[in-house]
């Protein structure tokens, strides 16, 4: 049972099970204690690579800390999830003024650096990149100039670039039917399916603030859906508002992680696993005061703010 870690089960089951690196307001102590239970529980690390943390001035690309964290899961191991490429939550001021021939290059140009770098890397196994995360919203403003275009374009880039990659599109509440992001996330797959362009959906499953998780049967149908193999890219179980004893909460959020980790497997489409952070403490949820199910109480990791599990 010493040996029954996460990793060597989900090998079993040839599925990918993982974390992003790193986590908010670490010491590199914390970073090191992170890093040595993803080298034991996970097969794959997770690096976080939007704009505004790799090009946060025009020109001016700052790839160190993802070089960094592709050696380190090359080194033990690990498949890399590489996430986004584009998004335009992670956007830096300098490219939110552009022209739109400007933002067209601008796109292609972030993109063809970072997918040069990783291929570049020579990356034993074939890395996963979300190529566009959570297109054609309402405040997307490469879509407002762009429109889809963008989108198709941007993994045109990417394919072109670094072709041996698992290329993924990734949205929010896409993992059921009824979800709101589905039919959105279900164009935008069918389309560049149709193109050749994109190898897998990615599906964020971050749940939340006390109401009832998906059941089984709905995920493993939305799973389905999509005709294409799915990634859970973001995992995590908010309980801000779970009532009970600290114990009586996290078995409460134990139950969901097991739940939809059994869709996940069931599904026999769902090839990887990822916990968005380690260390409740550590996570977007209790650090970032603007998301909207922000809580000191969140507790949204499978480790607590000790890294005990």
């Amino acid at each position: 049972w010493e040996k029954a870690t996460l990793r060597n089960l989900a090998n079993t089951k040839g599925m990918l099970i993982g974390s992003f690196y790193g986590g908010n307001n670490t010491t590199p102590q914390d970073f090191n204690n992170i890093l040595e239970i993803q080298k034991r529980e996970f097969n794959l690390g997770g690096i976080y690579t939007g704009m505004t943390f790799t090009q946060p001035e025009e020109g001016n690309f700052q790839l160190d800390i993802m070089r960094g964290l592709i050696k380190t899961s090359i080194s033990n191991g690990l498949t890399v999830l590489i996430h986004p490429l584009i998004w335009f939550g992670s956007s830096p001021n300098w490219i939110r003024t552009k022209s739109k021939s400007d933002l067209s290059k601008a796109i292609e140009t972030h993109i063809e650096k970072l997918a040069q770098e990783i291929e570049n890397s020579k990356i034993p196994t074939k890395p996963i990149i979300v190529v566009v995360n959570e297109a054609s919203q309402s405040n997307d403003f490469y879509f407002r100039l762009l429109g889809s275009e963008y989108v198709d374009r941007a993994f045109q880039v990417a394919r072109r670039n670094v072709p041996s990659a698992i290329l993924l599109y990734n949205d929010y509440n896409n993992h059921t039917t009824n979800g709101e992001r589905y039919r959105i996330t279900k164009e935008t797959v069918d389309r560049l399916k149709s193109k050749e362009l994109i190898d897998g959906v990615g599906i964020q499953m971050q749940l939340a603030d006390g109401t009832p998780p998906p059941n089984k049967p709905e995920v493993i149908a939305a799973f389905k859906s999509y005709g294409m193999n799915v990634y859970v890219t973001e995992f995590t179980v908010n309980i801000r508002n779970v009532l009970g004893s600290q114990k009586e909460r996290f078995e409460k959020q134990a139950s969901i992680y097991q739940s939809m980790l059994e869709a996940a497997i069931e599904s026999s489409v769902c090839k990887g696993f990822v916990n968005f952070q380690l260390g409740d403490k550590f996570s977007v949820w209790e650090n970032d005061t603007g998301l909207p199910f922000y809580s000191k109480s969140a507790d949204p990791t499978p480790y607590d703010d000790d890294l005990n599990p």
